[in-house]
């Protein structure tokens, strides 16, 4: 039922024009978190790269790796390509130093963003099926995006203030 009513909110804002800004707004957002989300990566040690709060949980380069891979994915599901020599499944073992984390994410980053502008509003709506095999609308693929990014940063920072790293951005609190 949410879903439904969700995707006829979004109908609804289609047809009253009010929809040519969210691709825009997502990319605002994702851009908002990815930009605090590299400032992590130069923050935190190099030698911090493989913490973990727990066995079985993900390191820091594997959270980095996770959230380029998984733009890798949404990005293809809104059509954009993968490039040559990147695995998304991989990446979460093939990531180990800075330099290439911070290039992947940069990378990936960027290519979701180019992707997401190119959605055109009338094919917000068009399911697209993921690559787990869920079936959602391509506006369902931009919020999931975005609040993807949103939930690793959450967790990225949690691991950096565990660790007694302080956030660029925090001003030192």
């Amino acid at each position: 039922m949410k879903k439904l009513l969700l995707l006829l909110s979004f109908y609804a804002l289609i047809h009253l024009g009010a929809v040519a800004q969210l691709q825009e707004e997502i990319n605002n957002f994702i851009g908002y978190n990815s930009d605090k989300i590299i400032q992590l990566v130069d923050a935190i040690p190099e030698d911090k790269l493989s913490w973990m709060p727990d066995e079985g949980v993900r390191s820091f380069s594997e959270v980095f790796a996770h959230i380029a891979a998984a733009n890798y994915m949404f990005m293809s599901s809104l059509g954009g390509t993968i490039p040559t020599g990147v695995n998304p499944q991989t990446l979460e073992k093939d990531l180990k130093t800075r330099v290439d984390i911070k290039l992947a994410l940069q990378t990936s980053f960027g290519l979701l963003a180019k992707s997401i502008n190119n959605v055109a509003d009338e094919d917000l709506a068009v399911n697209v099926t993921m690559p787990w095999g869920t079936e959602m609308s391509r506006i369902g693929v931009l919020l999931l995006a975005q609040g993807h990014s949103n939930e690793h940063l959450g967790q990225l920072i949690a691991y950096a203030r565990t660790n007694k790293i302080t956030p660029p951005w925090s001003g030192g609190e």
